[in-house]
């Protein structure tokens, strides 16, 4: 299905493959993501599992000790569109799972 109404975006998204991780607010792993779309304000990606997605968490990206405060826009099944909501956070002794 192809979207042809307005965009709505605030930012062009652009197509990434970037495996990351859904962290809670005590970095505790909620789940594991492939990131398919990246813009500066924020992503969409698939989970690995159908999970309930908090309203909020942290978003980290492979390869990048940066934890990104994110909020759930939208979810159908297991594809999630999230806004960044913060300041990224420098996590220098964190890797992902």
């Amino acid at each position: 299905m192809v979207y042809v109404g307005k965009e709505r975006r605030k930012y062009p998204r652009y197509r990434v493959s970037k495996s990351g991780e859904l962290r809670s607010g005590e970095l505790e792993l909620l789940a594991k993501v492939r990131v398919f779309e990246l813009s500066v304000g924020g992503a969409r990606f698939l989970t690995d599992t159908d999970i309930a997605v908090p309203d909020s968490f942290g978003i980290l990206f492979a390869h990048e000790p940066v934890l990104y405060p994110s909020r759930l826009i939208w979810k159908s099944d297991r594809i999630v569109g999230v806004e960044f909501s913060g300041e990224p956070t420098l996590l220098p002794s964190i890797k992902l799972s």
